[in-house]
């Protein structure tokens, strides 16, 4: 499931504290287990900043496709995913169940893709909050509570 906030600079917004973006609202959604990937259409954005909460259980890849084009394969764009594996018996991360690295890639990815270290994972249901936030072709994707980043461009 996950809550996506479009916004745009553009005017002014009645929050004090987004005084140069037009917040546009928040769709909420929640999408099953072996759901088809759905193209959220909205126009075209310059800049905005998406927040998802991914859950997902431990193995498990989850992530989300961006700057595709709507009515292509999904394979033109960049890729952000999350994957969560069964730790390797005799691995330095031994005392956790599993692990997890975050990965940008695609055919859309100008700069060059990313594959983060292995982090530990305790394993189990794991819910995350991340934030894409895109100015032009320039990303970056806060994870961790915004302590790490990986910044791309498309």
């Amino acid at each position: 499931s996950g809550t996506i906030r479009w916004g745009m600079r553009r005017g002014s917004a009645p929050d004090a504290r987004l005084d140069d973006v037009q917040v546009l609202g928040e769709w909420n959604f929640t999408l099953q287990t072996d759901t088809p990937l759905y193209w959220l259409r909205s126009g075209s954005l310059d800049r905005y900043l998406m927040r998802v909460r991914i859950h997902s259980p431990c193995p498990s890849t989850a992530g989300f496709v961006l700057h595709a084009e709507a009515d292509g394969p999904g394979t033109d764009g960049a890729t952000f995913w999350i994957d969560r594996r069964e730790a390797r018996k005799g691995s330095s991360s031994s005392e956790s169940s599993c692990t997890k690295r975050y990965l940008v890639a695609g055919e859309g990815l100008e700069s060059t893709p990313i594959v983060t270290r292995t982090y530990p994972d305790p394993g189990g249901e794991s819910v995350e909050d991340v934030e894409l936030l895109l100015q032009g072709h320039s990303g970056v994707i806060f994870l961790q509570n915004r302590q790490g980043q990986l910044k791309f461009k498309t």
